[in-house]
């Protein structure tokens, strides 16, 4: 989480930001060729076709990120990160976590938010997590 500092560095005028949204491919025996090909056919639509394009920027207001989308991002906190993105004054996430991270600790904080633990139960799950997996990079 970004903290205001009394400092001059390389991130002075920048922001945090990265990926919000992601799209995995199951790549496993639990999908077929078919549902593969099918996913493979929507990423392409999303990213290539005029209406993807109009989707991600206009309807769904995010920040498209792929440099041949040009259609304007209609939510303006958006404009502007896409701004920010265009000018190179973007610090990157964190982009490490292991691939099961959100289902393991999100259902973990599941159970903490509909008081299934404690505060102190949670974090002992999230130390042992990280404890026992290697980050990698994507």
């Amino acid at each position: 989480m970004p903290v205001p500092q009394d400092i001059t560095d390389d991130y002075t005028g920048k922001i945090v930001g990265g990926g919000s949204k992601f799209f995995y491919i199951d790549n496993t025996e639990n999908t077929t060729d078919e549902q593969r090909q099918a996913a493979m056919d929507f990423l392409n639509w999303l990213v290539d076709s005029d209406d993807g394009k109009t989707l991600i920027s206009e309807t769904c207001a995010m920040v498209s990120p792929f440099k041949s989308n040009t259609v304007p991002c209609a939510n303006d906190i958006g404009a502007i990160v896409k701004q920010y993105v265009d000018e190179g004054k973007l610090v990157p996430n964190y982009d490490y976590d292991p691939d099961d991270h959100y289902s393991v600790l999100g259902a973990q904080m599941q159970r903490y938010l509909a008081d299934q633990c404690t505060r102190e139960e949670l974090a002992e799950k999230i130390e042992d997590y990280w404890a026992n997996v290697t980050p990698v990079e994507h």
